[in-house]
């Protein structure tokens, strides 16, 4: 059960319609309101056809499933992105129907690859090509910086193919501590409280609920680490 509507209050950003290169903020880009909705607009006033209408119906049931789905947050609209799968079909029925507005599509479409290549070269925190210089953790973690040092930290402690027993908070960042090629496993630990002590793994990751103790690893941004042969 969920014990809130919502893990962020809710929010309207004042500049909202100023776009930031980053997928927690631009979700749909130009090609959302320049083409797709109208298109669907049009086509729910003028269209009869079964195939435009399926696309349509489906569209509407993922945003009412993806919306009723979680609690909201701010930066929940790049879940909503595979609404696409279903929008696009819709819309191009539309758009891709009278000659006359070949030209019009094809106006939009190309302001939407510019509008893509922009955001790959100047994307907010990893501009190309300084991205492609960067080490893979540093790639991993442009959005949480802070974290970078902890899976440092973990990498050189932790040996490639061992098992790790994961207990982290809710918004932890967890995917880094895989390893590179997922060459380490994570397992996860939300009922670590009746494993018993020596089952668990040799190495226990975590930054809540678990009691720290003077032999952990500290590894940085609220991140400890437990090697289970040495500390018990």
């Amino acid at each position: 059960m969920v014990s809130s509507p919502t893990r962020y209050p809710y929010r309207l950003d004042p500049n909202i319609f100023v776009s930031r290169k980053h997928e927690d903020y631009a979700y749909f880009g130009p090609i959302g309101p320049l083409l797709v909705y109208p298109a669907i607009v049009i086509g729910m006033v003028r269209r009869r056809d079964a195939l435009f209408w399926t696309f349509t119906l489906a569209s509407v049931l993922f945003l009412v499933a993806q919306a009723a789905g979680g609690p909201y947050d701010p930066w929940r609209g790049r879940f909503f992105i595979g609404m696409l799968l279903f929008m696009a079909p819709a819309a191009a029925l539309v758009a891709g129907a009278p000659r006359r507005y070949i030209a019009l599509v094809s106006l939009l479409l190309t302001i939407g690859v510019i509008s893509g290549l922009n955001s790959i070269i100047n994307r907010d925190n990893s501009h190309f090509p300084a991205i492609l210089s960067m080490s893979r953790i540093s790639q991993l973690t442009r959005n949480r910086p802070a974290v970078r040092e902890a899976v440092e930290n973990y990498e050189r402690i932790v040996p490639p193919g061992s098992q790790v027993l994961s207990i982290l908070g809710d918004d932890s960042y967890e995917f880094p501590f895989f390893g590179e090629k997922l060459n380490r496993r994570l397992i996860p630990g939300g009922n670590w409280r009746i494993i018993r002590a020596e089952d668990f793994p040799r190495y226990v990751l975590f930054n809540k609920d678990l009691p720290p103790k003077e032999c952990d690893f500290v590894l940085g941004a609220g991140y400890r680490l437990r090697d289970t042969e040495i500390c018990r």
